[in-house]
């Protein structure tokens, strides 16, 4: 008969595995900061601008911030960035007080303030198309952040 004896020193492994929560939350916060980065600047890019406004949309999204560990944000400061992104349905626009409804560019007058008709002191908006720019700046950094996140993964894998 053969005795055979396997002695294993887990006293490595429990350092490891006490170690992990902490090196787990640094790589992914790593990997969660570049791909924040990335994305902030893939929205800038893709945000649409015109004549009128000089790009008041992309000057509006802010740097990222780290709110939390593994919770990051980037806001825009443009309060219409949900209505490029989105689109708008048909709506009705109605003058407010005893000015007329102008564009503020052109000073076209789309209104008569002074009619006692209430419906010549408003306009019938069509709507406006969506222009999804974040979900354009999601697809294009999509690999990126995978990548990102593959790297983190690996090296959570090799310090545990």
């Amino acid at each position: 008969m053969i005795n055979i004896e396997v002695k294993i020193n887990l006293a490595g492994l429990t350092e490891s595995l006490q170690r992990a929560p902490a090196t787990v939350v640094k790589e992914l916060n790593k990997a969660l900061q570049k791909s924040l980065s990335d994305l902030r600047n893939e929205m800038v890019h893709q945000a649409p601008f015109g004549k009128e406004n000089g790009g008041d949309l992309r000057k509006g999204i802010q740097n990222y911030k780290m709110t939390s560990a593994l919770r990051g944000e980037i806001l825009s400061k443009a309060p219409y960035s949900g209505y490029v992104e989105e689109g708008t349905g048909p709506h009705v626009i109605r003058a407010k007080g005893p000015w007329p409804l102008r564009d503020k560019y052109s000073g076209d007058v789309f209104t008569n303030p002074f009619s006692k008709n209430d419906r010549k002191r408003e306009v019938h908006h069509p709507g406006t198309k969506a222009n999804p720019f974040i979900e354009r700046a999601l697809d294009k950094t999509r690999q990126k952040r995978n990548l990102y996140f593959d790297q983190a993964a690996d090296n959570i894998a090799k310090s545990i």
